[in-house]
Parts: C-alpha cells; sequence; structure tokens
C-alpha cells in the first residue's frame, strides 16, 4: 500500500538524515509535485446484527448504517462484499484489540 505524506515532512526527513542541507533540485521537486487526489479513511469493522430472510445483517462501527450480506454470497465475508461503508469507512476483518471476526457470524 503507498503511504502518503506531506511535502513538510518529506523534506524534514531528507534534512534530519543528513541527505540534504540547502535547496537541491530534489527539494524544488518535490515542492512543485502535484497534489495527490487521496482522502484519508476511517478504520471501521461490519458488526452482526442480525439474520434477516435475505441474509445476514451488519451495522458499520462508525455510522450505524446497516447492509445486508446476501445468502448466496458464497460464504465471502462482508467485508468481502463491503469493503467501504456509504461514510467512506475502511471495513476491517477484525475489530481492533476485540478479537471481533467478521466471518465468524
Amino acid at each position: 500500500m503507498d503511504k502518503y505524506i506531506t511535502v513538510t515532512q518529506a523534506t524534514e526527513a531528507l534534512c534530519r538524515a543528513g541527505l540534504v542541507t540547502t535547496i537541491t533540485p530534489c527539494l524544488l521537486a518535490l515542492k512543485t509535485a502535484p497534489d495527490a487526489d487521496v482522502v484519508p479513511t476511517a478504520p471501521a469493522y461490519w458488526e452482526f446484527l442480525k439474520d434477516t430472510a435475505e441474509g445476514k445483517m451488519y451495522g458499520c462501527s462508525r455510522c450505524a448504517r446497516n447492509t445486508i450480506l446476501p445468502k448466496d454470497a458464497g460464504g465471502a465475508s462482508v467485508v468481502k462484499w463491503f469493503p467501504y461503508c456509504h461514510c467512506g469507512a475502511k471495513m476491517h476483518e477484525k475489530r481492533l484489540g476485540y478479537g471481533y471476526n467478521a466471518k465468524t457470524h
């Protein structure tokens, strides 16, 4: 996965490492590079709520919006079907620190 940092962070890291001490073509290139079109995502998980006639209902741990994993999902986890919630949260298989696994429901 790519890691995005600011120009200031990159410049400071190069200076701390002793790789640059003055304005160099490298620093000029960093300062004039186009901005990346990225948005930070919040981590969340799908919490099992109940079985329904259509499938298993899950709720987003961040915004509480519900989604249904269809009965014909073929054993796939809810995260494979819905890797992001409508609120923009990136869904994870495990709830951090609690050992929750969406595949077990």
